[in-house]
């Protein structure tokens, strides 16, 4: 009834052979319309059903590019390194101040 509010859909839920009336925790729902599919991704994104369970919709372009990402993991390099060409550039301040680094411990 919550899906069928949005629009005319048809709706699977893929049930596991392995244990007896449990599902995926999955449904693959299919709307007639283009807006009534994302009128209902829009506003059931997120709708907690109680303290644990919540939905959480995805496409159908964005699973076909969920399940193609490789197996491996592979990290996002997101901070740039500071890359100077003359790390000692310092020492030529013209009015000769030095840059002292102290470390004790764990403390810098």
């Amino acid at each position: 009834k919550t899906l069928e509010k949005y629009g005319e859909c048809t709706m699977e839920m893929p049930y596991n052979p392995e244990a007896e009336d449990e599902t995926y925790g999955v449904a693959i729902v299919t709307y007639k319309e283009d807006s009534a599919a994302k009128a209902c991704a829009e506003q059931l994104n997120g709708f907690k059903l109680d303290k644990v369970h919540s939905f959480r919709v995805v496409s159908m372009a964005k699973f076909q590019e969920i399940v193609s990402r490789s197996d491996e993991f592979q990290a996002r390099h997101t901070l740039t390194r500071l890359h100077r060409s003359n790390y000692r550039d310092w020492m030529f301040d013209e009015k000769c101040r030095e840059q002292l680094l102290l470390r004790y411990g764990r403390e810098t």
